[in-house]
């Protein structure tokens, strides 16, 4: 009786049921992601046909550098002229 402790919970859960509860949901998230996965089996193919692009990545990478070299540049006007304008007002 004194080792029973399952009988003798008062209604709160034991240590084991606990344990049997967590290693139920774990076969069940296991199961799930291997379920998951076999879907998933496609998408490599997608991103190998994106890194075939090269000239196209390099054409984008530096149209947005270019794109980036523009703003930072524009940055830089306004702030100077922002500031000529800050040292003049009253």
């Amino acid at each position: 009786m004194a080792g029973d402790t399952e009988t003798m919970s008062n209604g709160r859960v034991t240590t084991r049921e606990l344990h049997k509860v967590q290693l139920e949901m774990i076969e069940q998230m296991s199961e799930m992601e291997r379920r998951i996965l076999a879907k998933l089996e496609p998408i490599p193919l997608t991103f190998k046909q994106a890194s075939d692009n090269k000239e196209e990545i390099d054409r984008l990478r530096s149209r947005s550098n270019t794109i980036d070299g523009i703003n930072a540049f524009l940055a830089i006007l306004g702030a100077t002229i922002a500031g000529i304008i800050g040292t003049r007002a009253p």
